[in-house]
């Protein structure tokens, strides 16, 4: 069993290092988009491979890794989603987190969204003073944008004001008018394996459900995560909560780019302006003996080196960065890379 372990993860680690070479010889060409969603990953794994053999590959490969999530970062707006369930779906709660985690590689620096999965065995600490399950509720459940219910042949343990913990997330999150899918398992289960009283109450609760929404019914594991992948994609595209909170952010996105637009300078407008069209969304500010240059989307924006044209143009920059449009890369007022909000208001601008 071991030896066929120690094979496999080689096998791996061969695969591995070939996205590795394709990674790095992208970035030698220059482009700073790679289509492998999961690289970072594969990136990873790779350095806890050899860097028991190799530690100055390790050094190498960490920098280019550095490098290449630097340019990547990008400001997003971050979902809660509470995963609900008792003890006896550890295999579903385990791929429920997995979907959402790879809903994020795919989407989230298109959309501008990340999933945070929540559970309570990752995301509570000891603590005394209240019910258990209000100490959850308090928590992670009021931080929850949505919940996932999964239930088998278990409902759980009583809370004190539910039949069980699950169940009482459930009804809390359907009371603050926030989405929830509910999923019951049809796996077959031997039935000296289960406590007939907690199997009854899950039937109970199905039928509760089934009068209040529509519920989902899977028959395994896999047959779980193709409709919970499914279902996700839908569920962030078409439920009426997340479109209000779209539209929220849009309707401020145009409130704050009209503000902005109305204090800007024309000068300010026009360094964001052509700092957005720049390939690497950069500007440079060199100084050199008897002059300086505002450099960006390979020209040179100021007209002339006099005392009058600096103060025009450093009075821009403030401006940019102290409304967050412009952010400093080091700490040599040299350099400096325009923010999402930056975009965003550039993209309003004729």
């Amino acid at each position: 069993m071991r030896l066929n372990y120690v094979i496999n993860f080689i096998e791996q680690a061969f695969v591995l290092h070939s996205i590795i070479v394709e990674f790095i010889l992208s970035l030698s060409k220059g482009h700073s988009l790679i289509r492998h969603t999961n690289v970072e990953q594969y990136i990873l794994f790779w350095i806890a491979v050899r860097k028991f053999v190799d530690l100055k590959f390790t050094s190498k490969i960490s920098g280019i890794l550095k490098t290449y999530t630097s340019k990547m970062s990008y400001h997003a707006d971050v979902y809660n989603v509470m995963i609900a369930s008792p003890g006896d779906l550890a295999e579903e709660r385990k791929v429920a987190q997995e979907i959402i985690l790879d809903w994020n590689n795919i989407n989230s620096s298109v959309r501008k969204i990340v999933l945070l999965p929540l559970s309570w065995e990752y995301n509570t600490i000891p603590e005394i003073g209240d019910r258990p399950q209000e100490i959850i509720n308090k928590k992670i459940l009021n931080n929850a944008d949505i919940l996932v219910g999964i239930f088998w042949t278990r409902i759980g343990t009583p809370t004190g004001k539910a039949v069980s913990g699950s169940v009482e997330e459930i009804e809390e999150h359907i009371s603050l008018k926030k989405p929830s899918m509910l999923y019951f398992s049809n796996k077959p289960v031997l039935p000296d394996s289960i406590d007939s009283e907690q199997y009854a109450a899950v039937k109970k609760l199905k039928k509760e459900y089934q009068t209040k929404g529509l519920t989902n019914d899977f028959d395994s594991t896999e047959n779980f995560r193709n409709q919970f992948q499914r279902h996700l994609s839908m569920k962030l595209n078409e439920d009426e909560y997340f479109n209000k909170l779209f539209d929220q952010k849009i309707g401020q996105l145009f409130s704050n780019a009209l503000s902005n637009e109305n204090v800007l300078s024309e000068t300010a407008k026009l360094l964001v302006k052509e700092v957005s069209k720049d390939n690497s969304g950069q500007l440079i500010k060199v100084r050199f003996s008897g002059g300086f240059a505002f450099q960006t989307n390979n020209k040179q924006l100021n007209e002339d080196d006099s005392s009058r044209t600096k103060a025009k143009w450093d009075s821009a920059l403030n401006e940019l960065l102290n409304q967050d449009l412009l952010e400093p890369l080091g700490h040599k007022g040299e350099m400096f890379r325009i923010t999402q909000k930056g975009y965003d208001l550039a993209d309003t601008f004729n």
